[in-house]
């Protein structure tokens, strides 16, 4: 776990803590979300205690967490399980600030090792955390109107810590292929992006509309970029200019407004990866900077207004809006409650993106429902007909539901796609057997052999199609080889008489 990458990341704690509750629990998903939960609620205490730090406002707390707690732009982060890395990373991340805040005032040497060991695991959950260090500095700058070079100092064992574990995030995202996929990538864009990327996690904040799974680039299904975009620049530009010009003398939003765009630059894009230029769980802990804000104008609202009688409308919005925020969170936990309800939504938004028709087959065909599956699956490869996994899980459904050429056709094609794709030889050999083409068959498993020899799957299933062809001569090598190999002679003997599956 700690000495190589998963799913494109480097996250060893995460996986730590799904194999205890594997350990203990089995694969009951209710375990896995109710850990999710308990992060986030945790998350949620430690949120509003690090505003009460900042703010010295216990409404402002209070307000703040609420919103931490119940808004929809959270149910990505929390309801899948895969994004443990968000909850967890973020739960080691407030712990280490507020370990940072209490180092400043007391200067204990131990409160400095907690925060550096609790920054540390915040890193080994998910490399967002690597501006970490420069939040703390703006902290400081926050609380003393400037930044000392003995607080500085104090930060560089954490800025040091960032630089390694970005370069390390960085080889993870190119281990297996993904490197940027917007297809048309230059500086420019990348410009764009990163400003599109700080009012879109704004808007959707206030209005948490038309929230999905899945934001593809608009090249990639045919679409095009909303005007928004192309504004973004020149309406960052004018939020800044503002700040500037009328607020910053007032250091509480300013801290929250640089919390918001410095925690959000690791996933602004800049250089983009992946087929998503924005996503809800980008935002799980960048919009608390928003929050800050949001809370602090509602707190100077209530000073000003508390005593005249249309206050009450006042708090009537704010009730409202809550309402409608916990209304929109419950509609969005129904989106990823399974999933075929997760990508029929995707599809629905983005009627042309051929991976949500392929992962929405392939959650039908899990749920047995093969037509509707197949559908799906012609659906994506008539949007890109170049991609091998929309062959490969289409030849996997026919050769599941008994369509053996079909399923031929489909593992041929990813071959020819991809020819190092050795999954497809072995379910093309599988194909092969089941349709009684055995030399076929055999010539698949050899092919995979010959660079794997010691896979013993692989040789049981060529062993099975010698047996099947007659070549009796062919087998008794292959059992050998198998003997050799380690597996005991009443299973090849078996195998040998077809009495094993």
């Amino acid at each position: 776990m700690f000495t190589s990458y998963s799913v494109n990341h480097y996250h060893p704690l995460v996986l730590c803590s799904y194999a205890i509750e594997y350990k203990l629990f089995g694969l009951s998903p209710y375990y896995f979300h109710l850990t999710n939960i308990l992060l986030h609620s945790l998350n949620v205490f430690f949120i509003s205690l690090l505003t009460q730090y900042i703010s010295k406002n216990i409404l402002i707390a209070l307000f703040v967490g609420l919103v931490f707690g119940i808004h929809p732009l959270r149910v990505e982060s929390v309801a899948w399980i895969a994004e443990r890395k968000d909850v967890l990373s973020t739960f080691f991340m407030l712990l280490s600030f507020l370990c940072y805040i209490r180092f400043r005032s007391s200067k204990k040497s131990l409160l400095y090792l907690a925060t550096l060991l609790l920054f540390f695991c915040s890193l080994l959950s998910k490399a967002m955390a690597v501006t970490l260090p420069l939040l703390f500095l703006l902290y400081d700058y926050y609380e003393d109107g400037k930044i000392t070079k003995e607080q500085v100092i104090n930060v560089l064992p954490l800025l040091a810590l960032s630089l390694i574990f970005g370069i390390i995030a960085i080889f993870a995202q190119y281990s297996s292929g993904a490197s940027p996929k917007d297809p048309s990538f230059n500086i420019i864009k990348s410009i764009f992006l990163v400003s599109y990327n700080i009012i879109f996690y704004c808007l959707k904040f206030f209005v948490p509309l038309n929230l999905v799974p899945m934001h593809p680039y608009p090249e990639i299904v045919g679409e095009s970029y909303p005007l928004l975009f192309w504004l973004s620049p020149l309406v960052v530009g004018i939020i800044v200019y503002v700040l500037y010009r009328y607020f910053r003398s007032q250091r509480f939003i300013v801290f929250g407004f640089l919390f918001y765009v410095l925690s959000l630059l690791p996933v602004s894009q800049f250089i983009p990866v992946g087929k998503a230029y924005v996503a809800d769980r980008f935002s799980y802990v960048p919009l608390f900077g928003i929050m800050l804000i949001v809370g602090y104008a509602l707190s100077k609202l209530w000073e000003s207004y508390r005593n005249r009688q249309w206050i009450w409308i006042i708090i009537g919005l704010i009730f409202g809006t809550f309402v409608y925020w916990g209304i929109g969170t419950r509609q969005q936990i129904d989106v990823w409650k399974t999933s075929t309800s997760l990508w029929s939504r995707v599809v629905q938004m983005s009627p042309r993106f051929a991976e949500g028709y392929c992962n929405l087959g392939t959650a039908l065909a899990e749920e047995g429902k093969a037509d509707d599956a197949l559908a799906n699956f012609n659906i994506a490869i008539s949007f890109d007909p170049f991609d091998e996994e929309f062959y490969y899980n289409r030849g996997l459904l026919y050769l599941n539901t008994g369509n053996f050429d079909k399923a031929i056709e489909d593992f041929s094609s990813v071959i020819t796609l991809n020819p190092q794709n050795v999954f497809a030889y072995v379910l093309r050999g599988d194909a092969y057997t089941k349709s009684g083409s055995y030399e076929n068959a055999i010539s698949d498993y050899e092919y995979i052999l010959q660079y794997f020899p010691a896979v013993i799957d692989v040789r049981i299933k060529k062993l099975r199609a010698l047996v099947a062809s007659g070549n009796a001569k062919a087998a008794l090598v292959e059992k050998n080889k198998l003997l050799s190999l380690g597996v005991s002679a009443d299973s090849v003997s078996a195998i040998m008489l077809g009495n094993s599956k």
